[in-house]
């Protein structure tokens, strides 16, 4: 289970980047008042697969923590709570398919930065800092 935790751990960094590249491109998008392209749909995909993965291996590590001991119910529970919510920000952006290029790329900015600040809150909540080793 070890392994699953240093994967958990390691992974926050494909997360990160996924996040700095719709925040780029969405940002861009909008400040050249783009159309919403099947492009744009992909890094938003792209950044909610990458928090699922995120979580998957979370509770991976927490059922590993619960069966194995270790496990803290309050601080893990809220870890685990706090990630949740942090991955459906990032599934969040269908909600506005209707909606126009400028309202898009708006609100998956929004909520792109608040779910990767969530998850940065919740490994400083966890580890003390988002570059701990």
């Amino acid at each position: 289970m070890e392994i699953f935790q240093i994967i958990h751990g390691h992974w926050r960094w494909i997360l990160a980047l996924t996040a700095l590249l719709l925040i780029a491109k969405y940002m861009f998008a909008l400040v050249k008042r783009s159309p919403f392209t099947a492009l744009d749909q992909n890094v938003g995909q792209a950044f909610a697969a990458a928090m699922t993965v995120q979580f998957v291996l979370g509770l991976i590590v927490l059922i590993g923590k619960m069966s194995g001991g270790g496990f803290n119910s309050r601080f893990h529970l809220e870890h685990a709570f706090t990630g949740m919510m942090a991955v459906a920000m990032a599934h969040s952006l269908p909600m506005f398919k209707r909606s126009g290029a400028t309202m898009k790329f708006l609100m998956g900015l929004i909520l792109a930065i608040l779910s990767i600040a969530t998850a940065i809150y919740n490994v400083a909540f966890i580890r003390g800092n988002w570059f701990y080793n």
